[in-house]
């Protein structure tokens, strides 16, 4: 983390000795060389050569949430979520189904309920409208589900299942059916024979998994043969059907009359505390320009209006229970600007089974909301549909209307209490040499490129979850100083220049002695942006990926110091 680029090992002292060597005296290894008196030497403790960035200041999880514009440099978090408005079960019931297992059961009324002598082969159309009859069948049959109510199937892909015939015959005689008009991955027909081998009634199915039938300006046929060795018609036919195990994936409805649909979107809550790792819940936070934005991914094939007004409605609700409702509206500069927000959003149906219809809403004066630090966005509502006569309506097996949440959250805002730390292990190795300490000062100097303020506090502990051996503030001795000051910015908070400041602290001996037996080191900081500090509210300042603070930092120290080691 960032104490590990601020802190570096200090080399051993290096001390150069002015001496005069004659062809007499003592042999050089004789030579004692006393403490030297109030000798000044420099400590460095924090080297700025690498800067550090707002990026340096956050947890990698809280990094994960962290994005750079790659053009502008911008930096902002983003956060998702997303949540369930109906199901397939809700939907299909909504329209009147008892299930969705009844309503992808498909079924038609059976052409030959009773057995009948095989004179001639035979053919069964479907179609949405057997009103004119199907052209060349004998038989011109609707298909459906369990929804009664003037709807009609236009179109289905099954799932499993199959056409089954039933009929008597002579051994030996062959069995063929047919099914024209399809779409499969066998193309548009398929056929299956087999041969009699008893005299009692026999059924023959014609495989459909993965078959769709489009009734619409198209009539799929089934034909039915049955012949003797000669090839002639023979045997009885007794009944044609669906196999009762059939399921459907894929349904287009036809609705022959208005109709209206609805169900409730029950209570839900989304998890929102996603800054309070980077700002403590005591913090001021003032956003700018932030955006919410909801995207509802609609796989039915009816437009939906969803009444977020109801059941309770949505609203951002923060740890003291206040609450901040949200109004939407799909022009994300109105939503800023709080013009033509409401409640009710209107939700565009699905042209094809392939692809969702995405409908995208902006919540409205998103740094109200924002601003409260909400901790859950709690929404209910209503879900209608409007059918009108004539609309065809596709359903898909599975398919969830759901809806997801993202906030994008520029790094333009104010806030105050923002609390970094970080630490690294330390070995400066220089106590030996050290005999006394007559004075100690610890300088500082910022240059900072961002437009924060703050404090910096160094914490010496004998090991990372050691014995913390002291505390520094560096603060010149003024406990009103700021180390950090904020890079001076214009009134829209956008940084203009950098700032520079310097600060002697004096330290005591057991401070020196701290740092210089210390095996690992914190250093904290308390930072604050606010671009106008007149005003009640921190008022945002922008902070992008190329701002830079450097920090040098080091002892200057005058004691007696022993170089004889």
């Amino acid at each position: 983390m960032y104490i590990q680029k601020l802190f570096s090992r200090a080399g051993l002292l290096a001390l150069a000795v002015a001496m005069i060597f004659t062809s007499c005296g003592p042999d050089i290894n004789e030579l004692v060389i006393p403490p030297l008196e109030n000798y000044k030497i420099g400590i460095p403790l924090i080297n700025g050569n690498s800067g550090v960035g707002f990026r340096d200041l956050l947890s990698e999880e809280d990094l994960e949430d962290l994005q750079t514009d790659p053009v502008t440099g911008d930096l902002y978090f983003t956060f998702e979520d997303s949540f369930d408005i109906a199901s397939t079960n809700d939907l299909v019931q909504a329209f009147g189904s008892a299930s969705e297992d009844d309503f992808f059961s498909i079924d038609f009324p059976d052409p030959i309920p009773t057995e009948i002598p095989f004179l001639t082969p035979i053919s069964v159309g479907f179609s949405a409208d057997v009103s004119g009859g199907c052209e060349g069948a004998n038989y011109c049959i609707p298909l459906g589900n369990d929804i009664q109510d003037d709807v009609t199937i236009s179109y289905l892909r099954f799932e499993r299942g199959g056409l089954q015939v039933d009929y008597r015959a002579t051994p030996g005689d062959k069995v063929v059916l047919s099914i024209s008009g399809i779409e499969s991955d066998q193309g548009t027909s398929i056929t299956v024979s087999e041969t009699v081998t008893s005299f009692s009634t026999s059924t023959i199915t014609l495989p459909l998994t993965n078959v769709a039938l489009s009734l619409m300006g198209n009539t799929p046929t089934l034909s039915i043969s049955i012949t003797d060795a000669d090839g002639d018609p023979t045997g009885f036919i007794s009944g044609v059907q669906l196999t009762p195990t059939n399921t459907a994936d894929r349904v287009k409805l036809l609705f022959g009359s208005q109709q209206t649909a609805s169900l409730d979107i029950p209570m839900e809550e989304i998890d929102t505390d996603y800054l309070s790792d980077v700002f403590p819940e005591d913090a001021q936070i003032n956003f700018k320009s932030p955006t919410v934005q909801f995207r509802f991914n609609n796989p039915i094939g009816a437009g939906i209006s969803i009444d977020l007004s109801e059941n309770g409605g949505i609203y951002g609700e923060n740890k003291s229970g206040v609450r901040a409702p949200l109004n939407f509206n799909s022009d994300s500069t109105d939503a800023i600007e709080g013009t033509s927000c409401s409640q009710l959003i209107n939700v565009n149906p699905a042209t094809s089974f392939d692809e969702v219809e995405v409908t995208n809403v902006f919540a409205c004066e998103t740094a109200d909301l924002l601003n409260i630090r909400p901790v859950k966005i709690a929404y209910a509502g209503e879900a209608s549909y409007n059918l009108q006569s004539g609309d065809e309506v596709l359903f898909s097996k599975g398919a969830e209307v759901k809806a997801y949440f993202a906030a994008r959250i520029p790094l333009y805002l104010g806030f105050t209490d923002m609390a970094f730390e970080s630490g690294s292990t330390v070995d400066f190795d220089l106590t030996s040499e050290i005999q006394s300490i007559n004075s100690a000062i610890l300088r500082s100097e910022v240059t900072n490129g961002l437009p924060i303020e703050g404090t910096l506090k160094l914490t010496t502990k004998t090991s990372e979850n050691g014995t913390v051996t002291s505390e520094i503030f560096i603060n010149g001795g003024n406990d009103n100083n700021k180390l950090i000051l904020a890079a001076e910015t214009s009134a829209d908070g956008i940084v203009t220049g950098p700032s520079t400041n310097y600060l002697e602290t004096d330290l005591t001996e057991d401070q020196v002695r701290a740092i210089l037996n210390a095996g690992y080191v914190d250093i904290s900081f308390e930072l604050a942006a606010d671009a106008d500090p007149s005003t009640a509210t921190p008022e945002p300042v922008q902070i992008t990926a190329d701002q830079k603070m450097t920090i040098e930092m080091g002892i200057l120290l005058e004691g007696t110091i022993d170089i004889d080691f």
